[in-house]
């Protein structure tokens, strides 16, 4: 069985709980509710800056322990409307700075009767026993009063630098979700920059891009009715629609991530604000002004000390007098007791107004540390509740940005039917790249096809000859049914290798075509470079071919150099 400890954030007050790893959580809130009038359903637990859980065992936060504390943070003083926290109420027991005499404490009873001694000073011995005991025992009272004031002060200033530690806790983790919200709007802010790029792109060059399709006109073999230049290949009406749907769709998007960015804007300054105040200051004035005043405690200490030697002076003088008066001795010296006149003037003109003096400086102090504890009360229920509003905000910009995140998307959908406006024109150059490449790849397959057929002719006419030596040797002793039961007369059929010829017939690029599209090449050559270089990119081979493929943008003839890199892609 151990102890935790458990600190309440809104003042600082600490409570010892008896309970063991096995203790459930939820158990101690119910505890905590009970003695501290919070409500179970407002408490947050927190502590290693990680949050306890009511379904969880202390266990799972290596708890109880000595070296660490638990702050109970309430929920109810974090809402914005919640009221201020009332003023500390410092209550000190009331000590009578006079209190009655006790009776002496002689070993031989009451005070005896000095009026017929011929020594004043001897005569006074009772009455200086007297006031030292009232000295002493006011003194006692004021010390009891000082002490109980100076350990207020202590009290106060403990609560005050575990407000501090549970401040640094709730910071903390703050911090954590500013650091996600951060990361996800870095994360988000990176996308859309990219996207809108692209997007404002595509909305700008939309009619540049329409009236270069209008100007390409496609070759006269693919040409109809419907479908003489690369526009027609697109639904121009429609894509027009598009287009200013698009258009409007990224103007609203647009105002709605700048609100986002003032937004969050907003938050960092906030955030920063926040994590810059300081509660360490007064705290340090008030730890200062604590360490300053423990002297006069010591001085107090010191003085009660003294006190109490003289009271038992005094009385050692007063009984060793009885103790001679019963037997015969030899009577004190007078020097004895004059002394204990300038040591009561000490005690009414020092001791006891320096007590008094200590009494109202560390009275001075309680009211001081008093007025701290306020403001360090207040100081937290208003950070608590910015804090409380941060994380709220927090919490908002974090749903907002996955409804960003999917707004991006839906937005990227629409500019769908834009980009394939713009990719017509490099999948229109890759067809005919294509064309060329077929074109050679097919006559050099032909080419192939008619060197295997004459090469299987050979290789023909070579085992025919073979097969007629072999009859010829062998036949003169083998029967030519049992050689023909055997296979051996059969001869070996002829290879034919025929190669259907291209449908449609030749087709040929036209210069206008290749002209048109070269003053487009350097934008759309990439499209063209993508197509043809997807698989394998890496290779030597295509590297070349790639470099070869961008070189044809600037070459002189363009529809030549097409040409030349189609039968080049084939080898």
């Amino acid at each position: 069985m151990g102890k935790l400890v458990v600190r309440i954030v809104e003042n600082g007050h600490p409570y010892k709980i008896n309970c063991d790893e096995h203790t459930p959580v939820e158990s101690v809130q119910k505890l905590l509710e009970s003695i501290s009038g919070i409500p179970f359903k407002d408490q947050l637990l927190f502590c290693f800056g990680s949050k306890l859980e009511s379904h969880s065992h202390l266990s799972a936060y290596k708890l109880p322990s000595e070296e660490e504390e638990v702050f109970l943070f309430n929920k109810s003083r974090m809402r914005i409307n919640s009221p201020p926290p009332t003023p500390e109420n410092v209550k000190i027991a009331v000590i009578p700075i006079n209190p009655p005499l006790s009776p002496p404490s002689s070993s031989h009873g009451p005070h005896p009767n000095l009026d017929d001694t011929s020594d004043p000073a001897l005569k006074a011995l009772p009455s200086y026993e007297t006031q030292f005991r009232n000295h002493l025992q006011s003194g006692s009272a004021i010390y009891r009063r000082t002490l109980a004031m100076f350990e207020i002060c202590e009290r106060l200033l403990q609560e005050q630098e575990a407000q501090e530690r549970a401040l640094d806790v709730a910071k903390g983790n703050l911090d954590h979700f500013y650091k996600m919200v951060c990361q996800n709007y870095t994360e988000f802010m990176k996308c859309y920059s990219q996207q809108d790029c692209s997007h404002r792109k595509f909305l700008v060059d939309f009619g540049r891009e329409k009236e270069k399709l209008r100007s390409i006109k496609i070759m006269p073999l693919l040409q109809n009715a419907n479908r003489k230049c690369l526009l027609d290949f697109v639904d121009e009406e429609n894509l027009q629609k598009v287009w200013e749907e698009c258009s409007s769709s990224h103007g609203r998007f647009e105002k709605k991530v700048l609100e986002l960015k003032t937004e969050f804007g907003d938050l960092n300054g906030q955030v920063q604000d926040l994590f810059s105040c300081k509660t360490s200051n007064f705290i340090k004035d008030v730890e200062l002004s604590v360490k300053e005043h423990r002297r006069f405690m010591d001085e107090q200490k010191s003085i009660m000390q003294a006190l109490s030697e003289d009271v038992n002076t005094v009385k050692k003088l007063l009984e060793d007098y009885i103790s001679r008066q019963v037997s015969p001795s030899p009577i004190l010296p007078h020097n004895a007791f004059s002394a204990l006149g300038p040591t009561y003037n000490t005690h009414e003109k020092d001791y006891l107004p320096k007590m008094r003096a200590c009494d109202s400086a560390i009275s001075t102090l309680l009211d001081l540390c008093t007025d701290k504890k306020n403001e360090s009360n207040l100081y937290v229920h208003n950070y608590m509740q910015k804090i409380a509003r941060m994380q709220y905000i927090i919490k908002d910009l974090r749903y907002k940005f996955s409804v960003f995140s999917e707004a991006l998307k839906h937005q990227n959908e629409q500019f769908h039917q834009l980009k394939i406006l713009h990719g017509v024109g490099p999948a229109y150059m890759a067809c005919l790249a294509e064309v060329e490449r077929r074109k050679t790849a097919t006559k050099m397959y032909m080419e192939n096809a008619e060197k295997l057929s004459e090469k299987l002719a050979r290789e023909r006419d070579f085992e025919i000859r073979r097969r007629d030596e072999f009859v010829k040797v062998h036949s003169t002793f083998i029967p030519p049914d049992i050689l023909a039961s055997m296979g051996l007369y059969n001869s070996l059929n002829p290879c034919y290798v025929n190669v259907a010829p291209l449908p449609g017939g030749s087709t040929t690029l036209a210069v206008t075509d290749t002209t048109i599209l070269q003053n487009d090449a350097e934008t759309k050559i990439e499209a063209l470079i993508n197509e043809v270089s997807k698989f394998e990119r890496e290779s030597e081979i295509n590297r070349n071919l790639l470099d070869r493929l961008r070189s044809c943008a600037t070459s002189a003839d363009f529809a030549d150099s097409l040409r030349v890199l189609a039968q080049s892609l084939v080898r």
